[in-house]
């Protein structure tokens, strides 16, 4: 059966009869473990734990096992990195006019022959004369207009006589702007490790295009004697036809002659994920004497013990949510002990992922750049940004006038937490403050999390979510002792959309 619709949400005043259908989803006994209630209660906090309760947290996850796995199925690259330039003449490059770069194994095996590739913010233009009909090119020498044959002065397309190289779009061409893509043919996927370990040596057919002018009689492709002409192309372009270690390749449409067969397929497997669940044990004790002394607050020594500790518990988990290493031990009595792993840990510890922003100081243009570089990792249009109280200060102070960052109503009601909203290059970002990313020396950084899917979510044993052991102190000591205890862990997945800012760089 469907779940009822509640009819009031978090942090509503309404007029009119509380019902049960008037309690926020979030807070029924069936939308929370008992750990999930202890974050709502201590959402100040323990933020990133209540917006993931709130996402993912309506069912207990049980797993059957201390270590868990998951299976997911990441598609398949859209860009592919440049490692071995095509300058370096380890390689025997030099006689093969810039055709052979370095992919990672991985990266290569998803290529075919035929397929197309363009190199990022790498532009080509062609050098072209104008054809007539009835006009004779000639071989060698010689005027247009003075050869054999009438000249009707009819254009007949062109005739390419050089092909150049830019990294600067819309700097000036012979024959125009340079703003098209060079667009480049695989002509061969060499063997796993064939350009030094971990690298695969490809072979590229370069300019695989015409003269760029969109008109009829035109097309025709830029001949391969200009392209690696000993004068022409890439030998009179060499610095700028370079594809460089720092360059990426994006893919298009492959292209085939006709009657041809077939490519040979292309197969991913499954990625696994593996994480521990933990053991976790707190008490509270008190003294039977201590009920002796008269105190003048109404609490009981024994609530506020229990507060204070749900407040480290709070605390506690956060931490080890967000920084936990994955670890487990034996003792020699063969003893298990296992640390749950958390988010930074689970972000790829590579410069794609962790992103710096390059500026001295907060600037709107800086910022789209950085999220250009963040949402091209994939995934969704929108990041959780966890970050430091500094951070989160100083992005209000700056945008916050200029009406480019604001509260967002929907995802503050539906957290109870104040979320702002950020839009850049790329996506958006909803900006969550983190007491715990403060402390952690973290306060200039920011966990850019992809939570459009259920990238992170926790999981525990039947019968130990969360268990109180009361009344546990030995029978011969006036004390009174309660234990609380249980098993969690967390699901990680996604790893490739998730981020790691750094804005260490501003003042």
């Amino acid at each position: 059966m469907a779940d009822l619709v509640q009819t009031e949400g978090l942090n509503s005043t309404f007029s009119g009869l509380y019902t049960s259908g008037s309690i926020p989803k979030p807070i029924l006994d069936s939308g929370l473990t008992k750990l999930g209630k202890i974050n709502y209660l201590h959402k100040d906090i323990a933020v990133f734990s209540r917006i993931v309760h709130s996402l993912y947290g309506t069912r207990k996850q049980f797993v059957s096992g201390r270590k868990h796995k998951i299976v997911q199925l990441s598609e398949l690259a859209r860009q592919y990195p440049i490692k071995v330039a095509s300058g370096d003449t380890n390689y025997g490059d030099s006689a093969t006019q810039h055709r052979v770069i370095g992919l990672t194994n991985d990266h290569a095996a998803e290529l075919k022959v035929e397929d197309t590739l363009y190199v990022r913010d790498l532009f080509t233009a062609t050098v072209n004369q104008g054809l007539v009909k009835g006009q004779v090119v000639p071989a060698s020498g010689g005027t247009q207009g003075t050869n054999v044959g009438p000249d009707y002065l009819e254009p007949a397309g062109y005739q390419i006589t050089d092909v150049e190289f830019s990294r600067n779009f819309g700097s000036e061409a012979t024959n125009g702007v340079f703003a098209l893509p060079e667009q480049i043919r695989v002509a061969e996927v060499g063997a796993p490790n064939s350009m030094g370990s971990g690298y695969t040596r490809v072979v590229i057919d370069r300019c695989m295009h015409g003269s760029g002018n969109a008109g009829i009689n035109d097309g025709t492709i830029v001949p391969r004697s200009i392209v690696y002409g000993a004068s022409t192309g890439v030998s009179q372009n060499v610095a700028a036809a370079q594809i460089n270690t720092q360059d990426v390749l994006l893919r298009a449409m492959p292209s085939f002659f006709e009657g041809t067969g077939a490519p040979s397929g292309l197969h991913k497997t499954v990625d696994l994920e593996e994480n521990f669940t933990q053991e976790y044990k707190y008490a509270v004790e008190i003294t039977d004497e201590q009920a002796i002394e008269g105190q003048f607050i109404s609490e009981k020594p024994l609530d506020l013990h229990r507060w204070l500790l749900t407040r480290r518990m709070a605390r506690d988990h956060e931490y080890q949510y967000l920084f936990g290493r994955k670890a487990a031990t034996r003792n020699a009595e063969g003893k298990i002990k296992m640390y749950m792993g958390g988010v930074l840990e689970s972000i790829p510890q590579d410069v794609d992922h962790y992103i710096k922003y390059k500026s001295s100081s907060l600037n709107w243009k800086e910022l789209l750049y950085m999220g250009k570089e963040n949402f091209v990792l994939g995934g969704s249009d929108e990041r959780y940004l966890f970050c430091g109280y500094s951070l989160d200060a100083r992005l209000r102070a700056m945008f916050y006038d200029s009406g480019m960052i604001r509260i967002n109503p929907e995802k503050t009601k539906q957290f109870n937490v104040e979320v702002n909203t950020l839009f850049v290059s790329g996506g958006r970002y909803h900006i969550i403050p983190s007491q715990i990313m403060e402390e952690a020396g973290f306060g200039l950084k920011a966990l850019s999390l992809d939570l459009s899917y259920p990238s992170y979510t926790f999981v525990t044993h039947p019968e130990w979510d969360m268990k109180t052991n009361k009344d546990i102190a030995p029978k011969d000591m006036k004390i009174y002792k309660e234990e609380v205890y249980g098993i969690l862990g967390m699901e990680r997945r996604y790893r490739e959309y998730q981020a790691l800012l750094d804005f260490e760089n501003i003042a």
